[in-house]
């Protein structure tokens, strides 16, 4: 039904894709989550040598600097994120909504999940 219903958008010339801005953003979202989720693993000090957490967070916070600095050089050619995109009021508007609701479903079903595993689990909450 695809086919039939959706036309086909066949755009004058072929895009380019970003390499940079992916490799630049994926790099720094991997540093910061990896150094978030791992952090209370190494006590939030050292993993080995001189490699800390606060250093991995700290380079993916630089990573992502990076990545707006090359984004803002690059909105004249085709850029990764199109900052003209955030000029629209509602988009910017339901963008920040949305981050909202999900930090709100993420402080809901976190503290919910680990309750049904932890306390619904236990056999003592069984009934007889």
């Amino acid at each position: 039904m695809t086919f039939v219903i959706i036309p086909a958008v066949q755009p004058g010339r072929r895009h380019r894709f970003d390499v940079l801005g992916v490799v630049l953003a994926s790099l720094g979202l991997l540093a910061i989550c990896y150094g978030l989720v791992e952090g209370q693993r190494y006590n939030w000090g050292t993993i080995s040598s001189f490699i800390s957490i606060p250093l991995i967070i700290g380079a993916g916070v630089v990573l992502l600097a990076a990545f707006f600095v090359v984004q803002r050089r690059r909105q004249d050619r085709e850029p990764l994120v199109p900052f003209a995109l955030f000029r629209n009021r509602n988009f910017t508007l339901m963008n920040w909504v949305s981050c909202t609701l999900s930090i709100g479903m993420l402080g809901i079903f976190l503290p919910l999940t680990i309750y049904l595993q932890s306390a619904l689990a236990s056999p003592r909450s069984r009934p007889a």
